[in-house]
């Protein structure tokens, strides 16, 4: 799964695959990894309403393994998606804890379609 991800990261670098790496990517369908990760990541960012991050940081080198010398802006995109994140967690937990029995969390879907999660201290379903 490592290699597969490997040669992923270099065909978004546009970095030349070495014989073995070929192999890989023709056996392990990375191409199709790369698009079904892609198509993904576009989907979660849209059910948060976070489509402004998608163009910056989806399908780009670095998004599957670190990147030590990543563009400003795929950093700065990066760093506003962890910001993101806290805050919908802490607001999760925030509401979990004063809640006394469960909450309801709606996330809109690429197809405008509402999916609804409800979490008690124990368990989730899905509506």
């Amino acid at each position: 799964m490592t290699g597969m991800y490997n040669v992923l990261e270099k065909l978004r670098a546009g970095e030349a695959l070495s014989d073995k790496e070929k192999l890989v990517h023709a056996q392990g369908l990375v191409s199709v990894l790369g698009e079904l990760h892609d198509e993904l990541d576009c989907a979660v960012f849209a059910a948060y309403g976070w489509d402004d991050l998608a163009a910056t940081l989806v399908g780009l080198p670095g998004a599957t393994t670190p990147l030590a010398d990543k563009p400003e802006a795929q950093a700065e995109a990066e760093e506003q998606l962890l910001g993101r994140l806290v805050v919908a967690r802490a607001s999760i937990d925030v509401q979990l804890r004063t809640s006394e029995h469960s909450i309801d969390v709606q996330l809109r879907t690429s197809e405008h379609h509402r999916c609804t999660a409800t979490y008690d201290r124990c368990t989730a379903t899905y509506v």
